[in-house]
């Protein structure tokens, strides 16, 4: 298994280990709770199918994770877990690397899901002046553009422009 993770890298000054703890999802609640009582534990990150049930068994989720309906980080602190869901921060932090910003830019989005709404939603609270949404199944879609509806920034699925290339040579995507 290769774990493609920068999180490890950013410095918190603290050892950081890394494991797969693999859980059917009937488990997870079982995991959470043992979670609580672990001595020398920060937390962990949680993956697909988990991040929407990980909501039901924290003690505390941050504004993101509420606006998300999903949790990808958990922190264990003093014995209560703490939900939030990082995908755009990192985006975020990537872009602000390069020396780059969101403001007043257009933005596409390919593929929808937990990582892709917290993506569009980090880009919206940047200031972008528009996103487009793509992904071939129209409930991702949907679920990526919500925790949009409460930003000025404008959304939509899909968009198709008027082409300007000589017919047939559209790309096609």
């Amino acid at each position: 298994m290769t774990v493609h993770s920068r999180s490890g890298v950013i410095p918190t000054g603290t050892t950081t280990f890394y494991t797969m703890i693999g859980r059917p999802i009937i488990q997870v609640k079982d995991h959470f709770k043992h979670m609580r009582s672990m001595t020398n534990f920060g937390g962990c990150l949680v993956a697909i199918p988990h991040k929407r049930a990980a909501l039901h068994f924290m003690d505390e989720i941050s504004e993101r994770s509420k606006d998300l309906l999903s949790a990808n980080v958990v922190r264990v602190e003093k014995g209560r877990l703490i939900g939030d869901m990082v995908n755009g921060l990192g985006f975020m932090v990537a872009v602000k690397t390069h020396g780059l910003s969101m403001r007043g830019k257009r933005a596409a989005i390919i593929g929808g899901g937990g990582a892709g709404a917290a993506i569009a939603l980090a880009i919206a609270q940047s200031g972008a002046d528009e996103i487009v949404i793509k992904d071939s199944i129209p409930l991702m879609r949907r679920l990526t553009s919500h925790p949009l509806q409460c930003y000025k920034t404008p959304y939509e699925h899909d968009r198709k422009k008027p082409s300007t290339q000589p017919s047939g040579a559209e790309h096609p995507g």
